[in-house]
C-alpha cells in the first residue's frame, strides 16, 4: 500500500508517521499511462481494464515498463457507484512523440 503526499510537502516537512511500519520515502518522477473506472475493484475488472490500457498504448506505439498496478481512491464505505479507480502502468518516455511528451509534462501545445 502506498500514499502520495501533496507536492507542498518534502521529506523534511512531511508529517512523522505514528506507526513505525510506515515509512516516508521519495520516489523518482515517472510517466504512467492510466485508464479510469468506477465501481468496486475485482480481478476480472482489473484484467479487463489492463487489457484495454495495454491495447491502447500498444496501438499508439507507446512502450511500457514494469507491471500494471491499481490505484484506488476511496474508503470502503463509499458507495460503489461513487468510487474512482485507475489501472496504470509506467511508460517508456522515449517511446513518446513530441506531442505526447508535451501533453505528459503538462506543457501547452503550440498554436497551429
Amino acid at each position: 500500500m502506498s500514499f502520495v503526499l501533496p507536492s507542498s510537502y518534502t521529506l523534511e516537512t512531511a508529517p512523522e508517521p505514528l506507526d513505525s511500519r510506515i515509512r516516508v520515502i521519495q520516489m523518482p518522477a515517472r510517466t504512467i499511462g492510466v485508464i479510469r473506472f468506477s465501481g468496486r475493484w475485482s480481478q476480472s475488472k482489473f484484467e479487463e481494464k489492463s487489457g484495454e490500457l495495454l491495447g491502447t498504448l500498444s496501438k499508439e506505439g507507446i512502450r511500457t515498463k514494469g507491471e500494471i498496478f491499481t490505484m484506488l481512491y476511496n474508503p470502503p464505505y463509499t458507495p460503489w457507484f461513487m468510487r474512482r479507480n485507475e489501472v496504470a502502468v509506467e511508460i517508456d518516455p522515449e517511446s513518446l512523440g513530441p506531442i505526447d511528451a508535451a501533453l505528459m509534462s503538462g506543457q501547452s501545445l503550440p498554436e497551429k
